[in-house]
């Protein structure tokens, strides 16, 4: 991710050192291969720690799902997942490339990718949206159809007027399936011009209030002129959390700027918020006869 690689280079072991002096390996320094690997999702689900008296278990895992972010469920039971593909792609790119020099390098700093990588990744880097479901009724998906795929980023899914509204900086979708294939054949944009920070931090999470509006979190800088069918001449909005109508009537900014990754509404209306930098849980209460 731009700003967040730790180590510049591959670190190697001793072993692998010795053998980066060798004529063969001159000028290059290899990836290694004895990472541990991810374990399965039933193997995954055991390794969870939880509160007294709360239970999990499996509902979806691979090949169904892959690199998910978010999800929300339906009237009809159905989940709908976002999945970000090439997340943090510029910090494996930057790597591959300064590992042709052959010179490790050891100091442990921020430094940014460079812009060759930021481009490359940009190129390969999308959003998937994808419907689960229980085809048996056993209370586990067994079957995923692609709703809408090669979208920006996503970043949040919430379902409304029989489709879902997806969050993918800088737009908000609507999208719809109308004649029950599988696929979003409806793709509706509602609202542009939201800011495009770094991957970790953009417009997220969607939920719906008790008001009959949808809630949704900033990012850094994720401010900008907002337009849309409702707006053609642009809304000026800052970098804060916002809320919207489903049918993107209306778009207004609400209290609250965590500049993160999260948003929860509790049953009395107050919201959630999380900051990444700070690793912080904020409340923002919504304001009476709002």
């Amino acid at each position: 991710m731009l700003e967040r690689l730790i180590v510049r280079r591959v670190l190697v072991t001793t072993g692998a050192i010795a053998l980066l002096c060798s004529p063969a390996m001159a000028g290059e320094i290899r990836l290694a291969t004895d990472a541990p690997q991810p374990l399965p999702p039933h193997e995954s689900v055991k390794r969870f720690q939880l509160p007294k008296g709360f239970h999990i278990e499996l509902v979806a895992g691979e090949p169904l799902v892959a690199d998910p972010v978010a999800m929300d469920f339906d009237a009809r039971g159905r989940i709908f997942v976002c999945e970000i593909h090439g997340y943090n792609l510029e910090g494996y790119l930057d790597i591959l490339e300064l590992n042709k020099t052959g010179v490790l390098d050891k100091a442990v700093r921020r430094v940014p990718a460079t812009p060759e990588a930021v481009k490359m990744a940009a190129e390969n880097q999308y959003g998937t949206v994808k419907l689960l479901e229980d085809a048996d009724g056993d209370g586990r998906m067994d079957r995923a159809h692609v709703w809408a795929d090669r979208l920006p980023p996503c970043y949040g899914v919430v379902a409304a007027r029989d489709g879902v509204i997806v969050l993918c900086a800088p737009d908000i979708l609507f999208l719809a399936d109308r004649d029950g294939d599988g696929k979003a054949e409806v793709r509706d944009k509602l609202f542009t011009g939201f800011g495009l920070y770094d991957l970790w931090s953009r417009i997220n999470n969607p939920r719906w209030g008790l008001d009959n509006w949808i809630y949704a979190a900033n990012g850094i800088d994720s401010g900008g002129t907002i337009r849309g069918p409702a707006y053609p001449n642009g809304l000026p909005l800052p970098a804060t959390s916002f809320r919207f109508r489903a049918d993107g009537s209306v778009l207004e900014p609400t209290s609250g700027s965590s500049g993160g990754f999260g948003l929860a509404i509790n049953d009395w209306g107050d919201r959630f918020l999380v900051a990444n930098q700070q690793h912080a849980l904020l409340v923002a209460p919504l304001a009476h006869g709002s």
